[in-house]
């Protein structure tokens, strides 16, 4: 993240996202969450001994190529909030928020989804 532009790591992992996501199979939307969900509970058991702070972008950045991996389709979003100025990110599948809880990802309006 230091030594690469931002545009270049999200292009990065939006082309990553899309060569291990383009062979999957649409399965039934019960059983795609179902491993949605069950993926990013895999994750966040596996941050918490990573020995770095939480980091927004950092987190959903690692969590996307996590899905990526597994086959699973998601997108990082980037929101703001105006009053007090705040940028945050969170990973999301559809409707399901997967990194971020509902109330935190909607307290911010989404203006990009990579």
């Amino acid at each position: 993240m230091k030594v690469r532009a931002l545009k270049t790591n999200l292009d990065e992992a939006s082309a990553y996202r899309d060569r291990k996501t383009s062979a999957l199979e649409i399965a039934a939307a019960d059983a795609l969450e179902e491993k949605l969900l069950r993926a990013s509970w895999q994750f966040a058991r596996a941050r918490r001994y990573v020995p770095i702070e939480p980091i927004c972008l950092l987190d959903s950045l690692a969590l996307l190529r996590f899905l990526s991996r597994r086959g699973l389709p998601a997108n990082i979003v980037f929101g703001v909030a105006p009053e007090p100025f705040a940028a945050h990110c969170w990973v999301q599948a559809s409707d399901i928020v997967l990194n971020e809880t509902l109330s935190d990802a909607n307290a911010h309006t989404p203006i990009r989804m990579i």
